[in-house]
C-alpha cells in the first residue's frame, strides 16, 4: 500500500505544470452545470443602426486600400535578444527533488541487483564444487562396495609344445574376492 501511495505522489508531482499565460480548459467540465439565464433568452437581440457613409469616406477607404497594396516590404533587424524571465516556483523545486529521489531509488536498485547477482554467482560456484564432491563420494562408495577379484598363480606352469604351431600352457590359478560385494565368475580368459 505504501508503494502505491508513493507512486501516486510521484505521478502527481511529476505531472506537467500548467502553461503560463494560458487558462486551463475547464469548459468541458463546466458546460454541464451552467444554467442559462432565462431573461437573456426572452429579450430580442438589438439590431444595429444603419450607418450612412459619405462619398468622401468611401474615397478615403479606397485610397487607404490602394496605399496598403503599394507598400514595399522592409527588413527588420534585431540587435538584441528579447529578455525572457524564467521564474522557478515551488512545483519546479518539488519536481527536481522527486526526480532526485527517483534517481536515488534507481541507483540503489541497480546496486542491490548487482549484489544479488554476485551472491548468485558465488552460490553457483559452491553448488558446482558440492556436486563434484558428491560425485567423487558416490564413486568412492561404488568402489568400496565393488567386488575386487585377485588371481593368484599356484604351483608351476607347464608348457607343452608337442602339437605343431600350438603351445599349451597348464597351471593352477586361484581367485580371491577382496571387495565387499559378492561375485560370481561366469567366464575366464587368460592372455599370455
Amino acid at each position: 500500500m505504501r508503494l502505491l501511495n508513493l507512486a501516486m505522489l510521484l505521478a502527481i508531482v511529476l505531472a506537467g505544470p500548467p502553461v503560463p499565460g494560458q487558462a486551463p480548459d475547464t469548459n468541458a467540465r463546466l458546460n454541464d452545470h451552467i444554467q442559462k439565464n432565462a431573461q437573456d433568452e426572452k429579450k430580442p437581440a438589438g439590431l444595429p443602426l444603419p450607418v450612412e457613409q459619405s462619398p468622401k469616406a468611401i474615397a478615403d477607404a479606397k485610397d487607404s486600400a490602394r496605399k496598403n497594396a503599394e507598400v514595399e516590404p522592409h527588413t527588420v533587424r534585431i540587435a538584441e535578444t528579447v529578455p525572457v524571465s524564467a521564474r522557478r516556483d515551488w512545483m519546479d523545486c518539488a519536481t527536481l527533488i522527486m526526480s532526485g529521489v527517483l534517481l536515488f531509488i534507481a541507483v540503489f536498485g541497480v546496486l542491490v541487483a548487482y549484489d544479488t547477482l554476485a551472491v548468485i554467482r558465488e552460490q553457483t560456484k559452491a553448488t558446482v564444487v558440492s556436486a563434484k564432491a558428491a560425485e567423487e563420494n558416490t564413486q568412492a562408495l561404488i568402489n568400496s562396495q565393488r567386488a575386487w577379484i585377485l588371481a593368484h598363480l599356484q604351483g608351476d606352469i607347464r608348457v607343452d609344445r608337442s602339437r605343431k604351431g600350438w603351445v599349451t600352457v597348464a597351471g593352477e590359478i586361484s581367485y580371491e574376492n577382496k571387495g565387499n560385494g559378492p561375485v560370481w565368475i561366469t567366464e575366464r580368459v587368460s592372455i599370455l
